[in-house]
């Protein structure tokens, strides 16, 4: 290997390490098997206390990986935190998974895409506890197939307004 090739070569896998070096506090996916997803399959996330952050403005996100066998556009969540208190706030929310022309969003190849969706943003935590959300679909499929897992991200906000 040449000299400047060896660079490119360096630069490259510095990037990628950079860009991996996340403000992560928690990151965690439920698989599914089969890629179907069943009514009764809550999906429970507990953050530990350690990972937490107090009185500094966190986002939170929800991590979808779906196959090209998924029905629809949307999806619907049922959702329930524990971030203001130690009782759950429940929370429905919809997500457009593609467009109208069935173009994925997110990142993907093949036949595997992955999206990330904003759940909530500016969350200040205000104990040292661990912290739980629980997750249903609210789809009438059952089971909902051509999803593969869902995920938890909790990272440090980078805007706070």
């Amino acid at each position: 290997m040449n000299r400047n090739s060896f660079y490119i070569v360096s630069a490259v896998v510095l990037l990628f390490f950079y860009s991996c070096q996340g403000d992560e506090i928690y990151y965690n996916f439920e698989q599914f098997t089969k890629s179907e997803w069943s009514r009764n399959d809550t999906l429970y996330f507990e953050i530990d206390s350690t990972s937490v952050i107090i009185g500094k403005p966190l986002d939170c996100n929800i991590e979808i990986v779906n196959t090209s066998d998924y029905p629809y556009r949307n999806i619907w969540l049922y959702i329930q935190d524990d971030f203001s208190d130690s009782i759950y706030t429940h929370y429905e929310k919809q997500y457009e998974l593609c467009d109208e022309y069935g173009k994925w969003y997110g990142s993907g190849f093949g036949s595997v895409y992955q999206l990330s969706l904003n759940y909530k943003r500016n969350i200040i935590l205000k104990e040292k506890r661990n912290y739980k959300i629980k997750m249903v679909h609210g789809m009438r499929d059952e089971p909902l197939t051509g999803i593969d897992k869902v995920g938890i991200k909790l990272y440090e906000s980078s805007t706070a307004d």
